[in-house]
C-alpha cells in the first residue's frame, strides 16, 4: 500500500478516494509474476496464464444456498463463461465434496454448469483428504 501512495504525492484527498471507490483490479499489475485473487465481476478483461476458479458446486456456482440471495442462473452461466475464458494456457476448475460455510456443513455436488462442458476439454484428476499420522518417524521434531 506504501508503494501505491507514493503515485499520489501529497493529495492526500485523491489517494483517499481512489482506496475508498477503487478496486483491487485498479492497483493490479500485469507485469508482476504472483498469485491474484478476485471475483468473477473483476476478472472481466483481464487474461492470466492459469486460472483456478474453486467453488464449482452446485449452490456455490450457480449460488443458491441462501433463498434470500438467489441469483439469475443465465447470469451465474455467463460469469463462470467469462472466468473460464481468462486463462490463456492453464485453466482448473475445482468443487468439493463438503464444505463448512458459516459454520455449518454442506453436502456438495459438482455445478451443473461443469456438464455442459464438452468432455473432450476435460482430463479429470481427484484428490483425497489424507489424515495425517500422528507420529511420523522421517520428519525432525523441532519441540521435544
Amino acid at each position: 500500500m506504501l508503494a501505491f501512495s507514493e503515485n499520489y504525492g501529497c493529495n492526500i484527498n485523491e489517494f483517499l478516494k481512489n482506496i475508498s471507490l477503487g478496486t483491487e483490479i485498479d492497483t493490479f499489475q500485469p507485469e508482476l509474476e504472483k498469485v491474484v485473487l478476485m471475483t468473477l465481476h473483476a476478472a472481466k478483461g483481464l487474461e492470466f496464464q492459469c486460472v483456478f476458479i474453486v467453488g464449482c458446486e452446485d449452490g456455490l456456482l450457480p449460488y443458491s444456498l441462501f433463498a434470500s440471495q438467489k441469483t439469475s442462473i443465465e447470469e451465474e452461466r455467463r460469469l463462470l463463461y467469462v472466468g473460464m475464458t481468462r486463462a490463456k494456457k492453464y485453466l482448473y476448475l475445482t468443487h468439493a465434496k463438503k464444505r463448512f460455510i458459516m459454520g455449518k456443513e454442506y453436502k456438495q455436488v459438482r455445478s451443473p454448469f461443469l456438464n455442459r462442458i464438452e468432455k473432450e476439454l476435460i482430463e479429470f484428476s481427484k484428490s483425497e483428504y489424507k489424515k495425517k499420522k500422528e507420529k511420523d518417524d522421517l520428519q525432525i521434531r523441532l519441540f521435544e
